[in-house]
């Protein structure tokens, strides 16, 4: 399966100054491991999403698709349809819990699902 990473869009970018961190010292990146907030969605129940954070999207996917997360094993399999790379752990939980409140469920609706 083959792993697909979102480029943000011209107008993603300044909203999401406040969770992403490409800070370095010296020119070398404070962390070398990357850091993902996904998007799932349903493939038998288009209208099902799932939001996620993961270090490895791969066997991340394959557990849920596999039946081993409590919530997604009714509505597997899934597609991923979102992911967003943070180089800062904290970052990318801060935007997951975003994504999961009730202004970020309308920002999700609005900017990062497809119709």
């Amino acid at each position: 399966m083959q792993e697909s990473v979102q480029q943000p869009q011209n107008w993603v970018i300044p909203l999401f100054a406040q969770f992403s961190s490409f800070r370095t010292v010296s020119g070398v990146p404070k962390e070398t491991q990357f850091h993902y907030v996904y998007i799932l969605r349903s493939i038998p129940s288009p209208k099902k999403t799932y939001i996620g954070y993961t270090t490895n999207l791969s066997s991340r996917l394959y557990g849920h698709n596999s039946g081993n997360t409590k919530y997604t094993c009714r509505y597997r399999p899934w597609e991923m349809e979102t992911v967003i790379r943070f180089r800062d752990k904290h970052c990318a939980l801060a935007f997951e819990t975003y994504l999961k409140s009730h202004s970020g469920k309308a920002f999700l609706n609005k900017r990062l699902l497809s119709s």
